[in-house]
């Protein structure tokens, strides 16, 4: 019996002109590019990520485009970064916590690999943190 291969949903600063960030993704597509995943992006440039990755990416930003998404996916992936800080602002942390709280309300399995955490300065920004990662 052949068992269907997981379809994970990357988040992270993808398609955001980053090259950091943009390089992770890279990374990990090359790592399992001889298995049987299916991979769809959350991207700032879906039509680029796409172009550049040959990969399905979808708007990073669409929260009604990411939940559609979550239905059809096995898990929510974080393949790398320091995502999870609120020096720039305590948005980002805000940001990315939702998409885990999401995902986890929607049964969804959530991996954060290689994941540098803070700086986390604002009392908002741990309280993100600390959820997601409980």
């Amino acid at each position: 019996m052949k068992t269907k291969a997981a379809k994970l949903l990357l988040a992270g600063y993808f398609g955001c002109g980053n090259l950091g960030d943009d390089a992770i993704l890279l990374g990990f597509l090359k790592g399992i590019e001889n298995s049987s995943f299916g991979v769809t992006v959350l991207s700032g440039s879906p039509e680029e990520t796409h172009r550049l990755y040959g990969v399905p990416a979808l708007p990073r930003r669409d929260f009604r485009e990411f939940r559609l998404a979550l239905e059809s996916h096995d898990a929510l992936v974080f393949p790398g970064g320091s995502i999870f800080q609120d020096a720039t602002s305590v948005r980002s942390a805000l940001f990315y916590a939702r998409l885990v709280s999401l995902a986890k309300r929607a049964g969804k399995k959530v991996f954060l690999l290689g994941q540098g955490v803070g700086p986390l300065n604002s009392y908002l920004g741990k309280r993100a943190a600390t959820a997601s990662f409980n």
